[in-house]
């Protein structure tokens, strides 16, 4: 009688989408913290998107600072991580940018003035920065797919349903 041994052997580490997505906006984080302007180069304004048309999908990965990266990276890791194992790695990217790019129209369309600067003769338009239309657009889908899941949102310290 034989017996076959096996073991799990080394798995190779992989970053994944949520990784990859998290790292990403860490990086752009450190950068504009280091060259704060950059933000009016990335971020999303109706006044500047026809100029910056690229900023539709670069403010994605744009902060404002520490405790909004920190809050939307967290939800990201534990909504995202549970929504690529429910539905696979592109179909989270796709609901991730498609929230993102939806966030992003929304807010093209409902921004309105801040005030007028009346030396440069124009209006000032809000800048959109953050994940957190994409955040959303992942925890919207989790809800859909999974309404009776429980989390626990910082600082209510009872589990609630997602859908709350």
């Amino acid at each position: 009688m034989a017996y076959r041994v096996s073991y799990r052997g080394y798995r190779s580490f992989s970053l994944g989408p949520v990784g990859f997505l998290i790292i990403a906006n860490l990086i752009l984080f450190i950068v504009t913290f280091i060259r704060p302007q950059l933000i009016d180069w990335l971020g999303l304004s109706r006044l500047t998107f026809t100029s910056y048309p690229w900023t539709i999908l670069t403010n994605l990965f744009v902060h404002s600072g520490i405790w909004h990266i920190i809050a939307n990276m967290l939800t990201l890791y534990f909504f995202g991580s549970y929504l690529v194992r429910l539905t696979g790695k592109r179909n989270f990217l796709i609901v991730y940018f498609l929230g993102g790019l939806l966030g992003n129209l929304l807010f093209l369309l409902m921004s309105k003035p801040l005030y007028f600067d009346i030396a440069a003769s124009e209006f000032v338009y809000p800048t959109a920065v953050g994940a957190s239309g994409a955040v959303f657009a992942v925890a919207g889908a989790l809800t859909v797919l999974r309404p009776k899941l429980t989390v626990f949102i910082i600082p209510i310290p009872v589990p609630i349903p997602l859908w709350i």
